[in-house]
Order: structure tokens, then sequence, then C-alpha cells
């Protein structure tokens, strides 16, 4: 539910703004509002700061693929691209372990 919204502000964005802008503002606005409900109680503002972020995350996640095609050269975009993707891949198996730490 979260996601529709987000990626319908990257199709609108995405032709007027930078895609660094867009990705930079997704992630900012996803990390300030994720943090802030930690000092947050209120059962109705910790739905809105999370539905904030993860609005936000869905934002910086489709933009991600189109800024790491534009990043590297072409000799090197498909090997850039793939470890990309792998280390993102690596990261989520670990995040649960450290996680428990």
């Amino acid at each position: 539910a979260c996601q529709l919204p987000g990626i319908l502000i990257v199709l609108v964005l995405i032709s007027r703004v930078s895609r660094l802008k867009i990705l930079i503002g997704g992630n900012v606005t996803s990390g300030v509002s994720l943090l802030l409900l930690i000092f947050v109680s209120e059962p109705t503002a910790r739905v809105v700061l999370a539905t904030i972020g993860l609005t936000a995350m869905s934002i910086s996640f489709p933009t991600i693929y189109l800024y790491t095609g534009e990043l590297f050269p072409t000799v090197v975009r498909n090997i850039g691209f793939g470890l990309c993707s792998v280390l993102a891949r690596v990261g989520s198996m670990i995040a649960p372990f450290i996680a428990t730490m």
C-alpha cells in the first residue's frame, strides 16, 4: 500500500529532477522518519512516520537501478551493476545476524 504512491512520485519526478537528488531525498526522508519512530510513542504518529518511511524507501528503490546504470561507464556497466546487486544480496543475508548481535 505504501509502494504505489512512492512509485507514482518517482514516475512524476524522474524526468524533472536528477536521479541523484531523488535518491538522496528518498533515503534522507526514510532515514529521518524511521529514526523519529524511536522518540514517538503515540500510535497514530508512529503509523504515519512508518508510512512516510516506507513510501520514501519505495521512491529510492526503483531509482537506484536507474542511477546505477548511469554511474558506471559502458565498458564496465554489467560488472558494476552485478557487483552492486551481489553486495546488496549479501547485505540482506547478513542483516538478520547483525540485528541479533
